[in-house]
């Protein structure tokens, strides 16, 4: 039995660069130490992945907070409060030690606020270039941890001398194995190039 059990917060169902680093992750991740539990919108492609690798997964719609309308931010708030509730029920009821936010501001909000009240630690993967000043800062003073996938991105994240320690830098990985040619396939394209089947070859496509 795994002695931690993560809850992954993902906001979207179609696999983009967040969803494919979660995958990264998940395929690496230590199971009889670990027990991933990701909550996901129900019937899309993130969802149907999760399922063909064993993962389990909890179907959660995470809606749009975000609204110039007065009105309508004020009754997103009281959305957002009674939604984050449900999470922390979750997070009590299938015992989450940790949990952790994969990249935008929507995920972040949900992970956050509900990992607060649950009383449990929360990371938030931060991959994109938005700088919302108070909504920012208020995720990243409540938030255990902080990773950002590059330079430019801790660059505008990490500006507060007293979050600094939160911040780690880590790189989106890639797995090698994932584009790996068949040999029969890419024999012409070595004898083409002159290239021993040994060389290590790195092709850019731009």
């Amino acid at each position: 039995m795994a002695n931690w059990n993560i809850c992954y917060i993902v906001q979207s169902g179609k696999l983009g660069g967040a969803e494919i680093s979660m995958f990264q992750l998940l395929k690496h991740l230590n199971k009889k130490e670990y027990r991933p539990i990701v909550l996901a919108p129900p019937k899309t492609d993130v969802y149907f992945r999760l399922k063909q690798l064993n993962i389990d997964t909890i179907d959660f719609t995470l809606p749009k907070i975000k609204s110039y309308c007065p009105l309508r931010a004020f009754v997103n708030l009281f959305l957002l409060l009674f939604l984050c509730i449900k999470i922390r029920n979750i997070i009590k009821h299938n015992n989450i030690s940790l949990v952790h936010t994969m990249s935008n501001k929507r995920s972040a909000a949900f992970g956050i606020v509900a990992a607060r009240l649950a009383k449990v630690p929360v990371i938030w993967t931060i991959r994109n270039l938005q700088w919302l000043k108070i909504v920012d800062q208020i995720l990243i003073a409540n938030a255990n941890k902080l990773i950002v996938v590059s330079d430019a991105v801790n660059n505008l994240f990490n500006r507060k001398h007293e979050h600094k320690d939160k911040f780690v830098k880590i790189y989106n990985a890639v797995d090698l194995s994932d584009f790996q040619l068949e040999l029969n396939l890419a024999r012409p394209l070595l004898k083409k190039w002159g290239l021993k089947q040994t060389d290590f070859v790195v092709a850019m496509i731009g």
